[in-house]
Protein backbone atom coordinates (compact mmCIF):
# COMPACT_ATOMS: atom_id res chain seq x y z
CA UNK A 1 0.00 0.00 0.00
CA UNK A 2 1.18 3.74 -0.48
CA UNK A 3 1.27 5.65 3.10
CA UNK A 4 2.30 9.59 3.51
CA UNK A 5 3.48 10.88 6.32
CA UNK A 6 3.87 14.41 7.78
CA UNK A 7 6.42 14.79 10.50
CA UNK A 8 9.10 11.71 9.43
CA UNK A 9 11.60 13.19 9.96
CA UNK A 10 11.14 13.04 13.63
CA UNK A 11 12.29 10.16 16.04
CA UNK A 12 9.24 8.59 15.82
CA UNK A 13 8.25 9.40 12.28
CA UNK A 14 11.59 7.92 11.06
CA UNK A 15 11.04 4.27 12.16
CA UNK A 16 7.70 4.65 10.66
CA UNK A 17 9.68 5.08 7.59
CA UNK A 18 11.86 2.43 8.23
CA UNK A 19 8.52 -0.18 9.46
CA UNK A 20 6.53 0.78 6.36
CA UNK A 21 9.41 0.16 4.00
CA UNK A 22 10.60 -3.48 5.81
CA UNK A 23 6.84 -4.67 5.22
CA UNK A 24 7.06 -3.45 1.43
CA UNK A 25 5.16 -0.76 1.71
CA UNK A 26 5.44 2.61 -0.91
CA UNK A 27 6.11 5.70 1.80
CA UNK A 28 6.08 9.08 0.53
CA UNK A 29 7.13 11.73 3.07
CA UNK A 30 7.12 15.20 3.64
CA UNK A 31 10.28 16.60 4.67
CA UNK A 32 11.74 20.04 5.12
CA UNK A 33 15.27 18.86 4.39
CA UNK A 34 15.14 15.51 3.01
CA UNK A 35 19.27 15.07 2.97
CA UNK A 36 18.88 14.27 6.72
CA UNK A 37 16.71 11.42 6.22
CA UNK A 38 19.37 8.40 5.42
CA UNK A 39 17.23 6.05 4.51
CA UNK A 40 17.43 4.80 0.96
CA UNK A 41 15.30 2.72 -1.24
CA UNK A 42 13.34 2.80 -4.16
CA UNK A 43 10.12 2.56 -2.81
CA UNK A 44 10.66 6.05 -0.54
CA UNK A 45 10.00 9.38 -2.11
CA UNK A 46 11.12 12.36 -0.13
CA UNK A 47 8.85 15.62 -0.77
CA UNK A 48 10.56 18.79 0.27
CA UNK A 49 8.60 20.80 1.97
CA UNK A 50 6.80 21.77 4.88
CA UNK A 51 3.20 20.61 6.48
CA UNK A 52 1.49 24.44 6.89
CA UNK A 53 1.67 24.62 3.16
CA UNK A 54 -1.43 22.75 1.31
CA UNK A 55 0.17 22.41 -1.62
CA UNK A 56 2.95 20.21 0.08
CA UNK A 57 0.88 18.34 1.50
CA UNK A 58 -0.96 18.19 -1.59
CA UNK A 59 1.67 16.66 -3.49
CA UNK A 60 2.98 13.98 -0.57
CA UNK A 61 -0.95 12.62 0.41
CA UNK A 62 -2.43 12.57 -3.36
CA UNK A 63 -3.06 9.09 -4.59
CA UNK A 64 -1.73 7.52 -1.30
CA UNK A 65 -3.86 4.79 0.46
CA UNK A 66 -3.19 5.89 4.30
CA UNK A 67 -1.96 9.13 5.93
CA UNK A 68 0.09 9.18 9.31
CA UNK A 69 0.46 12.11 11.23
CA UNK A 70 4.09 12.40 13.28
CA UNK A 71 4.26 15.99 13.38
CA UNK A 72 5.14 17.79 17.04
CA UNK A 73 5.83 21.12 18.60
CA UNK A 74 9.73 21.18 18.70
CA UNK A 75 12.09 23.15 21.58
CA UNK A 76 15.68 23.84 21.43
CA UNK A 77 16.26 20.94 23.78
CA UNK A 78 14.40 18.27 25.92
CA UNK A 79 14.53 20.49 28.91
CA UNK A 80 11.11 21.45 29.69
CA UNK A 81 11.49 25.37 29.90
CA UNK A 82 13.65 25.29 26.56
CA UNK A 83 12.41 27.73 23.96
CA UNK A 84 9.75 26.46 21.78
CA UNK A 85 11.49 26.54 18.06
CA UNK A 86 8.11 25.59 15.76
CA UNK A 87 4.96 27.58 15.04
CA UNK A 88 2.44 26.81 18.27
CA UNK A 89 -0.09 25.57 15.82
CA UNK A 90 2.14 23.29 13.62
CA UNK A 91 0.33 20.25 14.10
CA UNK A 92 -3.58 21.55 14.16
CA UNK A 93 -2.42 23.96 10.80
CA UNK A 94 -0.94 20.96 9.16
CA UNK A 95 -3.69 18.32 10.64
CA UNK A 96 -6.35 20.88 8.78
CA UNK A 97 -4.56 20.51 5.11
CA UNK A 98 -4.48 17.24 5.03
CA UNK A 99 -7.99 16.80 6.57
CA UNK A 100 -8.63 18.89 3.00
CA UNK A 101 -6.88 17.07 0.77
CA UNK A 102 -7.94 13.55 1.86
CA UNK A 103 -11.58 15.06 2.01
CA UNK A 104 -10.42 16.07 -2.23
CA UNK A 105 -9.15 12.90 -3.02
CA UNK A 106 -11.67 10.53 -1.15
CA UNK A 107 -8.83 9.20 1.04
CA UNK A 108 -9.99 8.24 4.22
CA UNK A 109 -7.50 6.71 6.73
CA UNK A 110 -5.66 8.54 9.08
CA UNK A 111 -3.34 7.41 12.14
CA UNK A 112 -2.44 10.58 14.62
CA UNK A 113 0.13 10.96 17.10
CA UNK A 114 -1.26 12.54 19.97
CA UNK A 115 0.00 12.05 23.15
CA UNK A 116 -1.40 10.53 27.03
CA UNK A 117 -2.61 13.42 28.75
CA UNK A 118 -4.30 15.12 26.09
CA UNK A 119 -8.42 14.56 26.43
CA UNK A 120 -9.91 12.69 28.86
CA UNK A 121 -6.57 11.39 29.58
CA UNK A 122 -5.41 14.41 31.58
CA UNK A 123 -7.39 13.67 34.72
CA UNK A 124 -5.57 10.43 34.64
CA UNK A 125 -2.38 12.37 35.59
CA UNK A 126 -1.29 12.81 38.82
CA UNK A 127 -0.96 16.84 40.05
CA UNK A 128 2.55 16.92 39.83
CA UNK A 129 2.45 15.47 36.04
CA UNK A 130 -0.21 17.99 34.90
CA UNK A 131 1.75 20.92 36.72
CA UNK A 132 5.04 19.36 34.36
CA UNK A 133 2.95 19.12 31.11
CA UNK A 134 0.76 22.36 31.39
CA UNK A 135 2.78 24.64 33.39
CA UNK A 136 6.22 24.42 30.95
CA UNK A 137 7.01 24.66 27.75
CA UNK A 138 6.26 21.44 27.22
CA UNK A 139 2.39 22.56 27.37
CA UNK A 140 2.48 23.81 23.83
CA UNK A 141 2.92 20.76 22.02
CA UNK A 142 -0.08 19.31 24.61
CA UNK A 143 -2.36 22.18 23.55
CA UNK A 144 -1.66 21.76 19.74
CA UNK A 145 -2.36 18.39 20.15
CA UNK A 146 -5.87 18.80 21.56
CA UNK A 147 -6.82 20.96 18.95
CA UNK A 148 -5.82 18.56 16.05
CA UNK A 149 -7.70 15.45 18.09
CA UNK A 150 -10.86 17.54 17.73
CA UNK A 151 -9.88 18.51 14.08
CA UNK A 152 -9.58 14.78 13.40
CA UNK A 153 -12.52 13.67 15.23
CA UNK A 154 -15.12 15.83 13.49
CA UNK A 155 -13.29 15.38 10.05
CA UNK A 156 -15.84 12.63 8.95
CA UNK A 157 -12.44 10.42 8.22
CA UNK A 158 -11.65 6.83 9.25
CA UNK A 159 -9.08 7.96 11.83
CA UNK A 160 -7.14 6.35 14.88
CA UNK A 161 -5.42 9.15 17.35
CA UNK A 162 -2.53 7.60 19.54
CA UNK A 163 -2.04 8.75 22.79
CA UNK A 164 1.62 6.76 23.57
CA UNK A 165 2.81 6.81 27.39
CA UNK A 166 6.26 8.15 27.96
CA UNK A 167 8.15 7.51 24.59
CA UNK A 168 12.12 6.54 25.00
CA UNK A 169 14.53 4.64 21.82
CA UNK A 170 15.47 2.13 21.35
CA UNK A 171 15.85 -1.31 18.82
CA UNK A 172 13.95 -4.04 21.07
CA UNK A 173 10.94 -5.34 19.75
CA UNK A 174 8.58 -5.66 22.43
CA UNK A 175 4.78 -6.24 22.90
CA UNK A 176 2.62 -3.48 23.65
CA UNK A 177 -0.67 -2.65 25.44
CA UNK A 178 -3.24 -1.14 22.99
CA UNK A 179 -5.78 0.64 26.15
CA UNK A 180 -9.32 1.63 24.81
CA UNK A 181 -11.40 3.40 27.22
CA UNK A 182 -9.60 2.71 30.07
CA UNK A 183 -9.40 -1.26 29.43
CA UNK A 184 -6.37 -2.59 29.60
CA UNK A 185 -4.68 -0.69 32.27
CA UNK A 186 -1.48 0.93 30.45
CA UNK A 187 2.04 1.18 32.02
CA UNK A 188 5.50 1.45 31.85
CA UNK A 189 6.77 3.31 28.42
CA UNK A 190 6.62 2.49 25.09
CA UNK A 191 9.83 2.31 22.52
CA UNK A 192 9.57 4.70 19.71
CA UNK A 193 10.23 1.76 16.90
CA UNK A 194 7.17 0.06 18.72
CA UNK A 195 4.96 2.59 17.75
CA UNK A 196 5.82 2.89 14.57
CA UNK A 197 5.17 -0.78 14.22
CA UNK A 198 1.70 -0.42 15.59
CA UNK A 199 0.78 2.62 13.26
CA UNK A 200 2.00 0.51 10.17
CA UNK A 201 -0.54 -2.26 11.45
CA UNK A 202 -3.05 -0.05 11.88
CA UNK A 203 -2.58 1.60 8.16
CA UNK A 204 -2.62 -2.26 6.90
CA UNK A 205 -5.46 -4.01 8.91
CA UNK A 206 -8.00 -0.84 9.16
CA UNK A 207 -7.59 -1.59 13.54
CA UNK A 208 -9.27 0.90 15.77
CA UNK A 209 -10.78 3.05 13.33
CA UNK A 210 -12.59 6.38 15.66
CA UNK A 211 -10.96 5.06 18.51
CA UNK A 212 -8.73 6.52 21.41
CA UNK A 213 -6.24 4.37 21.68
CA UNK A 214 -3.42 4.63 24.66
CA UNK A 215 -0.19 2.62 23.89
CA UNK A 216 2.17 1.40 26.20
CA UNK A 217 5.02 -1.06 26.64
CA UNK A 218 5.39 -4.27 29.49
Amino acid sequence: MKISILGGSGRTGLWVIKEGLERGHEIFALLRTPRKIDVQSEHLHLIEGVPTSLDNVRETVKGTDAVVIALNINRKSDLPWAKVTSPLDLISSSVKNAIQVMQEEGITRIISISAYGVGDTRAKINAFGRAFLFGTNVKYAYLDHERQEKLIAASGLDWTIIRPVYLKGGNKVKDIIATVNGKPKPKGSVIRRNLARFIVTCAETGDHAKEYVTLSGN
